[in-house]
């Protein structure tokens, strides 16, 4: 009888590692096709502009770690620095 209950004990903790690991395993069979990839390039050099900026070494990281605590991306940071200062400066970003 123990041993029947410490196993159900056993599944039952288990089980949602196992649903974790099934759910990974999905999310990485369902990677995006080439057409999906295409797609999505179309539609971003169609709708944005690219600017390519060069920090100095070790700033770079700095960025990084000021986003994540803001609970942004490295590109919404840096965005809303160039908004705020554009608006001080009488600027109105578009």
């Amino acid at each position: 009888m123990f041993n029947i209950i410490f196993v159900q004990y056993i599944q039952c903790l288990i089980a949602p590692i196992y649903d974790i690991i099934s759910l990974e395993v999905v999310q990485m069979e369902t990677k995006n096709t080439p057409a999906k990839i295409a797609a999505n390039n179309r539609y971003t050099a169609k709708n944005y502009d690219r600017i390519n900026l060069a920090v100095p070494k070790g700033q770079k990281s700095a960025i990084e770690r000021c986003a994540t605590e803001h609970g942004q991306s490295v590109n919404a940071y840096i965005k809303e620095a160039i908004a705020e200062k554009m608006e001080r400066e009488g600027n109105t970003p578009e």
